[in-house]
């Protein structure tokens, strides 16, 4: 993402007409958001630049139709010939989201996880549930526009007061299956608590992903294989311990999935070890396995595991990355180099990989070579979560 603050920006001076709800955040931040960067905000009888439809909007109202009053209020405007964005295309002409996304536009999963404070897997485990999708993807590496760093802070909001991620996924297929624009348009709309339950936001309504308003989700039944009775047997399953022959991949992943969401640990990882032992060695289970083995202490299991994971799938960018990390925290700097060197070499772009490059080459005083890897991160993110400790690396001329 970048920013367009600059008072002689070339936007500075245009004026915005909003028409209907913004998606990205409510109508207050947008003011802020748009006058920050030097635009005005017109009210509906001034003539204005850009109309901007409001993507939130979409619920209520049919796309042609905001098209068609977008169009009369352009036409109605005395003396000036509006141009027509749609809210998405607006932010990508401020510089939040780029026309074309490119892997400096975008956020890995390590990024948004630094942003919305939550594990990188737990990152990992909503683009498994379909709840994050990746606008590019770089050797199994997920790269997130704009709108999916916003959908992220929803749903770390939501799982912080206690509301179930699969709870949430119920709901938003029971809406998907009903239309797939509906599906589409779902992705841009916010998602808040309240009384424990998740519901979307349109204005100053509440939402269910039924459509109805103000609806208590405590009544409703998802209908999917992700339903809580699902959830309930897939539990019973565990207190019985696991039948790996009776039990499918599907199941056991399913079984797996349940636990880790819930923070047992332990019984994922012993879902994912059946499910290896059963079909063999895969690269995406190991990599699942690595993760677990991580969060729940066991370094060394973990570094096997990664290990086992690129010799599946020798570009697994991921790998590379987490199994350097772990090999930094269990003291072998050499061959944590060379992990975060073979990421680089698979994917010279990829802004992990330079940052805890840089920071490794500075524990052991290797300060020049640290600073083209900081250099070359603060190239690719210009304004994420790190960018205050890349700088403080780099002499002042070299932060320009």
């Amino acid at each position: 993402m970048t920013g367009i603050d600059q008072p002689d920006s070339p936007l500075a001076g245009i004026k915005i007409l909003l028409l209907g709800s913004p998606a990205a955040m409510n109508s207050w931040e947008f003011r802020r958001e748009v006058t920050a960067r030097g635009l005005k905000l017109a009210s509906s009888d001034e003539p204005a630049d850009w109309i901007v439809i409001g993507e939130q909007s979409l619920f209520s109202v049919e796309e042609s139709e905001l098209q068609k009053l977008a169009e009369e209020l352009a036409q109605n405007q005395r003396g000036s010939h509006a141009e027509i964005l749609w809210e998405s295309e607006f932010w990508r002409r401020l510089g939040l989201v780029e026309q074309t996304p490119g892997v400096r536009s975008l956020y890995t999963p390590g990024l948004i996880a630094r942003l919305v404070n939550v594990p990188v897997s737990t990152i990992r485990q909503w683009q498994r549930f379909g709840l994050l999708v990746p606008s590019q993807i770089v050797r199994r590496l997920a790269y997130f526009d704009y709108q999916a760093v916003i959908r992220a802070k929803n749903l770390a909001e939501l799982t912080k007061a206690g509301v179930s991620v699969r709870r949430i996924l119920g709901r938003w297929r029971n809406l998907a299956q009903r239309s797939p624009f509906l599906r589409e348009a779902l992705e841009r709309w916010p998602l808040v608590v309240r009384w424990q339950q998740a519901f979307f936001r349109y204005g100053d309504k509440l939402v269910d992903p039924t459509g109805q308003f103000h609806f208590d989700f405590s009544e409703a039944s998802t209908g999917d294989c992700f339903s809580e009775t699902a959830i309930i047997s897939l539990e019973k399953s565990l207190a019985h311990g696991f039948a790996a022959d009776s039990c499918s991949r599907e199941e056991l992943l399913s079984i797996a999935e349940v636990c880790e969401e819930t923070n047992r640990l332990a019984d994922a990882i012993e879902a994912y070890r059946l499910i290896l032992a059963k079909g063999g060695p895969q690269a995406e289970v190991c990599f699942r396995l690595a993760d677990l083995l991580y969060r729940a202490g066991d370094l060394s299991g973990a570094r096997e595991r990664y290990f086992m994971t690129i010799e599946l799938d020798p570009e697994y960018l991921e790998a590379y990355l987490n199994l350097g990390s772990v090999l930094v925290e269990l003291g072998d700097r050499e061959l944590a180099m060379a992990a975060f060197e073979g990421a680089l070499q698979l994917h010279p772009n990829f802004p992990d990989a330079h940052f805890l490059l840089a920071q490794l080459l500075e524990e052991i005083g290797q300060h020049q070579e640290a600073a083209k890897h900081w250099q070359r991160f603060l190239e690719l993110v210009p304004d994420g979560p790190w960018c205050e400790l890349a700088r403080s690396h780099l002499p002042l001329e070299k932060e320009n």
